[in-house]
């Protein structure tokens, strides 16, 4: 009897173990850092230069130094530094800084407006659009604060204005006499906004150390002065402070 053919089960071969493919860790990205641009102005006047540079004292002479805006740049950063850490008397100067630079804006528009004015009376015949130098000067204006590039702008008005009144003088529009006085107004204005900087020293008082009328406080009002109203009470918040809360070097908190 023949047999019957015998089916036999395929034999299956134990897959081969593999060491699974370790994951790999997640890499931590680091912050991109600071945004840096090179920042660089054009000014076209002796009078916007000098303002921009300062003068050295020379004492024999009797000529007093005049600080350029770099050292207005350190004051300022200085009050920046402190306002963002919560002292009152730095916002109390940036309180004053906001106001002069709005009065100066103020003062610039009337000036622009009256040299407007004067324009017309050769406006048809004679292009008075452009007043600018025939060698401008470069200058870096890389500041840590953005009060500080109000001030630069207040710069250029003044530099556009002195130009004007030059080009208004060499065509006889109008006559040394008034392009001095136009100039002394101009100049006054933007002085103002940086000797307004002047005399700040940071103190660290707080909303508390006036409510509680401490030794702190009344150090810094025999120092400083009284604080307005506004700041003792926390209403004023300068316009540009940045809003988030981080750390910063050597001011402990800030806002961004």
């Amino acid at each position: 009897m023949a047999k019957e053919p015998q089916h036999t089960r395929p034999v299956r071969k134990a897959a081969a173990k593999t060491n699974p493919t370790p994951k790999k860790p997640a890499v931590e990205l680091e912050d991109p850092g600071t945004i840096v641009t090179s920042k660089t102005l054009t000014l076209h006047t002796k009078e916007a230069l000098k303002i921009f540079k300062g003068r050295r004292a020379d004492p024999e002479n009797g000529v007093k130094d005049i600080p350029g805006l770099a050292i207005y740049g350190t004051m300022l950063r200085n009050i920046w530094g402190a306002a963002l850490s919560g002292d009152l008397y730095a916002h109390w100067w940036i309180q004053k800084l906001e106001s002069n630079l709005k009065q100066s804006e103020a003062d610039f528009r009337k000036v622009q407006k009256e040299l407007d004015a004067l324009k017309k009376k050769v406006a048809d015949r004679i292009d008075l659009s452009k007043s600018e130098a025939t060698d401008p000067v470069m200058v870096d204006v890389s500041y840590a604060t953005p009060y500080m590039y109000l001030i630069v702008y207040r710069l250029i008005d003044v530099d556009d204005l002195i130009a004007n009144l030059i080009t208004l003088r060499h065509i006889a529009i109008i006559n040394p006499s008034d392009f001095e006085r136009f100039r002394k107004n101009i100049v006054g204005s933007m002085q103002a906004i940086l000797v307004g900087l002047r005399g700040f020293k940071p103190t660290g008082v707080t909303i508390e150390d006036v409510e509680d009328n401490n030794a702190r406080y009344k150090d810094a009002i025999s120092k400083l002065g009284e604080l307005p109203d506004d700041i003792k009470a926390g209403q004023f918040v300068p316009e540009h402070m940045p809003r988030k809360s981080v750390k910063i070097f050597g001011f402990g908190s800030k806002q961004s």
